[in-house]
């Protein structure tokens, strides 16, 4: 492997005499940094098309911005990168956008030479991006590279807070349940689709179970409690039927949501609707009833019914919007137009035994 000395004489990092060193050379003259690494204190130059740069402690690793590569074309490299030699062939620790914008550039790149095991590498990692700006998705990245390497335990206590969590926060515990649920849900998380609170709900469903409401994640974007209602009414229905979600979701029809043309906010809408009625049938089935009543009662007339405590109440509550005293005039009269129609007895009743062939109700938890 051909290296060369920053400092040779008479030119800087992109000339100078060409020193033919190995990693046993190298090796002799590494020092202890801590934690077990031993780093090199000689800074040299390395081609840059044999830096290998696939190695999973480069966990974070994404291509360089405009802005960052400009500057390496400019003013040069300004920080050496970190390698180890040990496989005979350099093996990036650190510094992957720089060896990026270099071999573009067909430059040498700067290194210094370290040997570190898998655990000392990810944390050389992190301390060389400790500055970087954190979301759920990098956090999810670092742990999971560092997960086969510690027990849970200490990957909350050693990792947690070099990302800025708490060992016991709330964040990073949901954070490791995404390390027990299929790799794709992590993705969704990383790409902003799903929230980092329903990881919670998830842990509770079977892997089959898990299968089948992925799809759902992958082109919907879903708010916090979207996520959350979705995949607990889906859980609690097939837990309740005591069939698997995969059949209770065919029979319904949720794919066929999936693959209408509608817009995502119209797509989560429909898909929530119909776990909501999968949940509680009974409830369900009150609101259509009361929804046809409804508008059979008030059909060209500025009011509007909607029941009281999910019809826990005989009682229902009417509105009307006016703007004017004409308006405001025009209400009244179909107010009193409204008392002599036969609907507002089955309206009332609704929810009583025997009503539209339903008996009973929803479980309590159904009123929320």
């Amino acid at each position: 492997m051909s290296l060369q000395s920053q400092d040779s004489a008479g030119c800087g990092p992109h000339g100078g005499q060409n020193l033919s060193m190995d990693s046993t050379l190298l090796a002799n003259d590494l020092f202890s940094a801590g934690s077990g690494v031993r780093i090199s204190p000689d800074i040299v130059a390395v081609r840059a098309e044999d830096v290998e740069a696939t190695h999973p402690c480069l966990f974070w690793a994404c291509p360089p911005d405009e802005a960052f590569a400009r500057s390496i074309a400019e003013q040069g490299q300004l920080a050496p990168v970190l390698v180890d030699l040990r496989s005979g062939r350099p093996s990036l620790v650190c510094g992957f956008k720089r060896v990026t914008v270099l071999r573009g550039l067909g430059r040498p790149v700067l290194a210094r030479a370290v040997e570190a095991d898998e655990m000392e590498r990810g944390l050389a990692y992190l301390a060389d991006n400790s500055g970087r700006a954190l979301d759920e998705g990098l956090r999810l990245a670092a742990l999971r590279y560092f997960a086969p390497l510690l027990p849970r335990e200490r990957l909350a206590l050693e990792i947690g807070p070099r990302l800025g969590l708490a060992p016991r926060s709330r964040e990073l515990g949901l954070l490791l349940g995404f390390l027990d649920l299929p790799a794709a849900f992590g993705a969704h998380l990383t790409a902003g689709r799903l929230p980092l609170a329903v990881a919670a709900v998830l842990a509770r469903l079977a892997p089959e179970d898990l299968a089948a409401v992925e799809p759902f994640f992958r082109t919907l974007a879903w708010s916090r409690s979207a996520a959350v209602q979705f995949v607990t009414w889906l859980f609690e229905a097939g837990r309740a039927a005591d069939r698997p979600l995969s059949a209770l979701l065919e029979r319904d029809g949720f794919a066929a949501i999936l693959a209408a043309n509608l817009s995502p906010r119209d797509a989560i809408e429909r898909l929530l609707a119909r776990a909501r009625g999968l949940r509680y049938p009974t409830l369900a089935g009150l609101e259509r009833r009361f929804s046809e009543l409804g508008r059979r009662l008030t059909r060209g007339t500025p009011w509007r019914v909607e029941p009281v405590q999910h019809f826990e109440s005989r009682a229902v509550e009417l509105r009307a919007r006016v703007g004017t005293a004409r308006q405001l005039a025009a209400a009244a009269k179909s107010l009193a137009a409204l008392r002599g129609l036969g609907l507002w007895d089955q309206l009332w009743n609704l929810g009583e035994a025997g009503d539209d062939g339903e008996a009973g109700r929803d479980p309590p938890e159904a009123i929320r």
